[in-house]
């Protein structure tokens, strides 16, 4: 008994004696940024040894997320204890870097709203250029098209230049929080904290291995643009990538890998409360002509800031204020309207008696969020000096030696073995190692879209250097050839021209997510427009803007257009006709969409005579042809209506 004591003893000490620290530099090989933080992937290629010995990674982020560690070794190792430490180089005030970091969020934020106020200015440019909100009554009143015309040119204008002055102060601020991030890096040189990682790794074989980590940081982030170059030979739709970080650490050519989701986002849905309501007695007529009230979010009881509130049926609307509150001259109590960006737009039914209190519920475009204050961080790292350690006395009392029951056991810590360290794209094997020269301009690269239960992550085969430096650097993702359908809208009584949008069938297979497209035609560029990935459809469209080889002329026929007077009524007929004609040299789809009057009450009669085949819907007036046009053919539309009141009655 007493030998066997001592050669227990002597195992004990001979670990101890032959563990030996190894510090050799980690490596970043692989990137995987979400739409908001990334996770970090480092290996160490470890020489042969015999024994047990400490594996460092050091110099890591300090503020990295603690519960995401994950080592991975080879098969033929074995992971015996993981320790994280906070380490600094030199203490300094936190107190001094404190102003900074401040700063540079309320920079952040100045720069999320002037992003909403643009984003409120594009919608309602886009809405002016359209068209679309004229009544049936100001397509038969010239002075009136004219008037709004010129109006909307005013406008716009004074959108353009509010556009041009937003791009300049975003432009400013972002030159702010370079300087500021100058000034951070400068004091936090003298005191920087780090994150060292020690692992204690048994090799019973005595053979060469590797050794991987991987962590979480929220310094990083990417988001989805286009260039959409559309031509009559061959056509591509170029899927790009805009990367930021300021994690600390360069990536230098690295893979990278592209996500919808981030693994620290809210995972539960929300839980509905009882929704308590009273009544009070209203005592005497309110003469009151205005609606108020406040606009909230029905899953956060948040005010909505900057939400648009109008008047249903006219161009009367106000935005809530930094409270979520509302106040509109509504002396009818016309039902109102409630939009905002993310949010699915309503309708409710005005009341002037008392305050309104409204909810709106997030839509499927919920992708852009402003923060207006930080009230806890994102994520609570932990502080203390080291993290857990399993010792080998403690896995040998274990009811398993298996290593992810070992993970569980060692707190915000998951430890894994890989069968190798090779990996496979589409099949074929390849390298980690690989290098490619330096450039921040590709014309061309292969990836590949991996779908999970929830999420779709998009592999760059290439790879790519990422500075710590808070520049937005660009990355080409995928260059799809694409075939497209062309149809054109022509609204002849707003706007004698025909606008081409063109579509792309099938989507879906092209692993695209939501975001803006510059829109090239013939290689001339024609503007920029917005690709919404939230919807159903199959086609996918994209608005390209008026075509000049579709002819549009609108001609109302004044020699048929007269006015009757009988003994009690008087009695009004209207013609006109559209002429499209197609002086492009293939065949075109075309809608042409027309206006015409909709009776509100008795008193008024509209007899529609003559409609050249359109379809009408009765409710709106609205008339709509849908026409096939051959290569220089013109088709002629006829519109014929009459209008009859009483003689003591005039129209609005």
């Amino acid at each position: 008994m007493r030998d066997l004591f001592t050669i227990l003893v002597l195992s004990v000490l001979c670990i101890t004696v032959c563990a030996q620290d190894i510090i050799l530099p980690s490596t970043i090989t692989e990137v995987t940024v979400y739409e908001q933080g990334a996770t970090i992937h480092r290996e160490i290629d470890l020489s042969a040894f015999s024994g047990v010995s400490y594996v460092l990674f050091d110099s890591l982020p300090y503020d990295l997320s603690k519960p995401t560690i994950q080592v991975n070794v080879d098969d033929h190792l074995e992971i015996i204890s993981i320790t994280n430490k906070v380490l600094t180089y030199k203490e300094i005030d936190e107190k001094e870097l404190l102003p900074f970091y401040e700063l540079n969020s309320k920079v952040r934020d100045s720069i999320s709203y002037i992003q909403k106020v643009m984003q409120a200015l594009s919608d309602e440019k886009n809405l002016i250029l359209k068209h679309d909100n004229f009544s049936s009554e100001d397509g038969d009143n010239v002075a009136k098209v004219k008037d709004a015309a010129a109006l909307y040119e005013t406008r716009l204008k004074e959108i353009y230049l509010s556009e041009l002055k937003y791009q300049r102060s975003i432009r400013s601020l972002n030159n702010e929080i370079s300087a500021n991030n100058i000034e951070i890096s400068s004091l936090s040189a003298v005191g920087k904290y780090f994150t060292q990682i020690k692992v204690k790794v048994r090799n019973p074989q005595n053979r060469k291995g590797n050794i991987s980590l991987s962590y979480y940081v929220n310094q990083a982030s990417w988001y989805s643009f286009y260039d959409a170059r559309i031509s009559s030979q061959n056509s591509k739709l170029q899927h790009k990538a805009y990367i930021t970080q300021t994690t600390g650490e360069d990536w230098k050519d690295v893979s990278i890998s592209l996500s919808n989701k981030s693994p620290i986002r809210k995972n539960m849905a929300p839980s509905l409360i009882p929704k308590w309501q009273s009544v009070r007695e209203v005592k005497g007529k309110s003469k009151n002509e205005y609606s108020e009230g406040i606009l909230l979010d029905a899953n956060t009881g948040e005010p909505i800031l900057f939400a648009t509130v109008a008047i249903v049926g006219t161009r009367i609307g106000v935005e809530t204020d930094l409270d979520g509150l509302f106040k509109i001259h509504n002396p009818n109590r016309n039902s109102l309207e409630f939009s905002y960006v993310g949010y699915t737009s309503f309708r409710a039914e005005a009341s002037n008696d008392q305050f309104m209190k409204v909810s709106m519920t997030e839509g499927d475009l919920a992708d852009e969020i402003v923060i207006t204050e930080y009230k806890v961080p994102l994520i609570e790292f932990d502080n203390t000096t080291s993290g857990a350690t399993v010792t080998s006395e403690d896995m040998r009392n274990l009811p398993t030696k298996n290593i992810n029951y070992l993970a569980s056991r060692t707190a915000g810590v998951r430890a894994e073995n890989q069968q190798s360290s090779v990996y496979y794209v589409d099949g074929v094997r390849t390298q980690t190692n690989s290098k490619a020269t330096e450039s921040f301009a590709r014309q061309a690269v292969s990836s590949r879209a991996q779908r999970s239960f929830n999420q779709v992550t998009i592999k760059l085969e290439d790879p790519y250097t990422i500075p710590s430096d808070g520049q937005a650097y660009d990355v080409m993702v995928a260059n799809h050839s694409i075939d497209y359908l062309r149809e054109y809208y022509i609204a002849p009584a707003m706007e004698q021209k025909a606008y081409c949008k063109v579509g792309l069938k099938d989507w879906q297979r092209y692993d695209l997510f939501s975001g803006n497209a510059n829109i090239f035609v013939d290689g001339f560029f024609g503007g920029v427009t917005k690709l919404n990935m939230g919807g159903s459809s199959d086609t996918l469209w994209l608005d390209i803007g008026p075509d000049e080889g579709v002819d549009v002329s609108r001609e109302e026929l004044k020699d048929y257009n007269k006015k009757t007077f009988l003994k009690r009524k008087i009695v009004e007929e209207k013609r006109f006709k559209v002429i499209v004609t197609n002086n492009k040299d293939v065949e075109v789809q075309v809608t042409v969409a027309e206006a015409l009057p909709v009776s509100q009450n008795e008193d008024l009669e509209v007899t529609v005579n003559q409609l050249s085949n359109g379809v009408m819907n009765p409710d709106t007036g609205i008339v709509e042809w849908d026409l096939k046009l051959n290569a220089g053919e013109s088709i002629e539309l006829m519109v014929d209506y009459q209008l009859k009141y009483r003689k003591d009655y005039a129209l609005n």
